[in-house]
């Protein structure tokens, strides 16, 4: 009687766990039901359905939160369609559902009715006794609630349903969270596709280990055409074009920039290149590339951004097209007309009446206006698109200035005009005939403001490297309220923004302005004190004196072997503007600097602190104060010359770049000629051609290299180098801070048969690296100048 006692309990304990493991097993069934759906309502869904399932329960709801502590999802599982209907009003009050979010995490009652807080549910809500609740947690955030009523096998949820539930709850805040995320990465994916595909520039993205064409947008298959939209493979692509810079050679393999991206992990910035296609077309574009790395560090991909340079090139090219096709057609009648006026002049002269020949003097006047406009427009357009020619030549301020000053008494007689020039100037570099017309129209403009009680003043005096000269007008007349500032910048429209009343005068004014502005000046024109007056000032480059080129040229040769050239300095841009930023890259680049671009104050001060730009041309428009400062610690500290950049009349930015230390001030638009007038100033100082050669040795950061023994010690050890090795970081650190061209090295280190072997001195420069510990991507000791060569820290 007694075995048979414990063999029922036994049976029963059996029972028991065989009840318990198959619960697990459908648990195990569910998650793993749960993690093969990837959409946020199908989860949601398997989880109510499989939740009802593992509990014997009849009903089922899943709420889910959003962001704003409301219902974002509410999914159901054995409630009927019409059921559904009949519930038009959800739940309302602090009732059970809302008592849930106060407990520690779940709720379960046998008796719905005699439970305090049943209070809530629609008048239609099925008919439930028993009840199960649960928080949907992950990470320690309230994702939602699970809602369990009417135990279909027995009286009431039992612990057993509970903590089972619980477990399911776990997996499904993980699957929920896991949902939202990729859905959050497939928006940001679909946004960032569809911003792609409609970007103006062309990208392309390539696989660096098998170079097979990953996308490409709708512009870079544009420009590819039918021929290159066949290619699945950057080595295909390059069947149908080649690449060639701009002064017309071709690019090497090694140099491309696909290869540079992949060998080194450099970024190619603003490169300009012409892509000549198999089917003759020809497209002028820049090109910026990027490397894109994996988790491990390793180059995964290649991206490739090409914009199209022809639009804007076309649309300078139209302009200037259209004002020489008008110049042309108003030119020819005009002078038709001229010479019928003319002809008029000879018949009516032997006229009794004058009135007939006063009309022809008027309609001559107007003629030579509109001759005058024309060629004052077709002179703009040249200003602006930097191609105004100019003959230079040695002159005397004093000479000009006396010649101006004898035409406009000899035009207005009169009027008083005292003179402050000194004799003593020293000559400057001009385009005398544009000069003098620029001063001309100076006098001209000013005297609409002149009484006869007017003084007029004229002083020029030397300040360093520059000529200034002032033309004052002391009057007793007021300007117009309505007349705005006195010079800005022609629109495209001609006039829209220019008083009626000046418009030719203003026109020549801006004409002014930009002669001077070619001549590497700069030109202010202000109304006087009190609004009387009126104040004209611009200022012009010293010749060169002869003795000086010949310094200049001495220390060049000199130091041709040991030191940086001049004209291969680095020069430092930062600016937000895209088309100040295309002048100034395009000019210096093709006037043999080296052009490098940064993009906050940080960035330029670890390249300044690198000693590895001469130079820094600084876009103060719209910077906050912090900018003028980093003025102060490039000039004051670390010695390196600034060149500001303002928006016209922005005199007070301007004044305040001067006093922290800036060199010189550039007015927006910058003209080439301007520009290149400013750079050089500072570069051919003396004091930036010399660059020091150490006789013993090199010594940066955990880097030393002894000369006399040929040893190189990394964190005090000795490194083992090759004699091709030694050689090379030899010519490096020997003119440490001074950038060696990749010809230069390889001439240097493997003799002139190699000079086009860049993939040979790419491989020893990334070996030499190594052995320094130094990084490519984050490089401390060797340096590299895209499209020149390298450069090594200077100690």
């Amino acid at each position: 009687m007694l075995k048979s006692q414990d063999s029922s309990v036994t049976d029963q304990s059996i029972g028991g766990q065989s009840s318990v493991i198959d619960k697990l097993l459908r648990l195990n069934e569910a998650c793993l039901r749960l993690s093969e759906t990837l959409e946020l309502d199908g989860v949601l869904q398997v989880f109510t359905d499989s939740a009802c399932d593992l509990t014997g329960a009849r009903y089922g709801v899943m709420a889910l939160f959003d962001n704003a502590g409301g219902f974002s999802h509410t999914i159901t599982s054995g409630v009927e369609p019409h059921q559904l209907e009949r519930m038009q009003t959800p739940p309302v009050g602090n009732g059970l559902l809302g008592y849930l979010n106060e407990t520690d995490g779940a709720l379960r009652v046998a008796d719905i009715a005699s439970h305090p807080r049943s209070v809530g549910l629609p008048p239609d809500h099925p008919a439930m006794t028993s009840f199960l609740g649960v928080q949907v947690r992950h990470d320690g955030q309230h994702l939602g609630n699970i809602y369990l009523g009417e135990k279909a096998y027995g009286p009431e949820f039992t612990q057993q349903d509970e903590d089972l539930l619980r477990r399911f709850a776990q997996h499904a805040g993980a699957a929920i969270s896991n949902c939202r995320k990729l859905e959050r990465e497939l928006k940001i994916k679909t946004d960032l596709k569809a911003l792609v595909q409609i970007a103006p520039v062309g990208l392309v993205v390539f696989d660096a280990k098998t170079g097979a064409i990953l996308s490409c947008n709708q512009e870079c298959q544009r420009l590819a055409g039918e021929s290159g939209m066949a290619a699945t493979t950057w080595d295909e692509m390059l069947t149908v074009l080649s690449l060639r810079r701009g002064d017309g050679s071709e690019l090497k393999a090694g140099d491309r920039p696909t290869m540079l991206v992949m060998q080194s992990g450099e970024v190619v910035r603003a490169e300009e290149m012409e892509l000549h296609f198999n089917d003759g077309r020809v497209i002028n574009t820049l090109v910026n590339a990027a490397p894109i790395y994996s988790e491990r560090g390793d180059i995964q991909s290649v991206v490739i951004g090409v914009q199209d340079m022809t639009p804007l090139e076309d649309a300078g090219r139209i302009r200037a097209e259209y004002l020489g096709m008008v110049s042309h057609e108003l030119r020819t009648p005009l002078t038709t007309i001229k010479g019928s006026i003319l002809g008029l002049k000879d018949i009516i002269d032997s006229s009794a009446s004058s009135e007939p020949l006063q009309l022809l003097q008027i309609a001559d006047h107007q003629l030579e206006v509109m001759r005058s406009r024309i060629n004052s427009l077709i002179e703009l357009s040249h200003i602006e698109a930097g191609t105004l020619s100019l003959s230079l030549e040695s002159a005397r301020v004093p000479s000009l200035l006396f010649d101006a000053v004898r035409e406009f008494r000899r035009s207005h007689p009169g009027f008083a005009v005292s003179q402050g020039v000194f004799d003593d100037l020293a000559p400057v570099m001009v385009d005398r005939d544009r000069i003098s017309q620029s001063l001309r129209d100076m006098f001209s403009y000013a005297f609409r403001y002149t009484s006869e009680a007017s003084t007029v003043s004229v002083n020029a005096s030397q300040q360093d490297s520059q000529v200034e000269v002032s033309i004052v007008i002391d009057s007793d007349r007021a300007h117009s309220a309505e007349t705005p500032e006195l010079v800005r910048r022609f629109r495209s429209t001609y006039g829209e923004d220019i008083d009626q009343g000046m418009g030719g005068d203003a026109l020549a004014l801006t004409i002014c302005q930009g002669i001077i502005n070619a001549h590497g000046g700069h030109f202010r024109a202000e109304k006087g004190e009190c609004g009387h007056g009126m104040i004209f000032s611009f200022t012009l480059p010293v010749a060169e004196e002869p003795d000086a080129e010949k310094f200049v040229d001495s220390v060049r040769a000199d130091v041709t072997a040991d030191g940086p050239d001049v004209s291969g300095s680095q020069i430092l841009v930062c600016s937000d503007d895209p088309d100040t930023r295309r002048t100034i890259f395009r000019t210096l680049f093709n006037d043999g600097y080296e052009p490098r671009e940064a993009s906050d104050i940080r960035d330029i001060e670890r390249l300044t602190a690198e000693a590895q730009s001469q130079l820094v041309l600084l876009d103060l428009s719209d910077r906050e104060p912090s900018w003028f400062e980093a003025i102060h610690t490039l000039a004051a500290s670390r010695k390196v010359p600034v060149i500001a950049i303002v928006e016209q009349g922005d005199g007070e930015r301007a004044a305040q770049a001067t006093a922290m230390g800036a060199d010189w001030c550039l007015v927006k638009p910058i003209t080439p000629v301007e520009l290149l007038a400013r750079v050089r100033t500072p570069l051919n100082r003396p004091t930036m051609s010399h660059s020091v050669d150490p006789a013993n040795g090199y010594a940066v950061g955990m880097v030393t290299v002894d000369y006399a023994s040929h040893i190189l010690q990394v964190d005090g050890e000795p490194v083992q180098l090759t004699a091709t090795e030694y050689k090379l970081l030899y010519e490096l650190s020997r003119k440490a801070g001074r950038v060696l061209t990749q010809e230069e090295l390889l001439r240097r280190v493997w003799g002139p048969e190699y000079s086009r072997e860049s993939q040979l001195l790419r491989a020893y420069v990334k070996t030499l690296r190594q052995k320094l510990g130094d990084n490519a991507r984050d490089p401390s000791y060797i340096f590299t100048e895209h499209g020149t060569g390298y450069r090594m820290a200077k100690a």
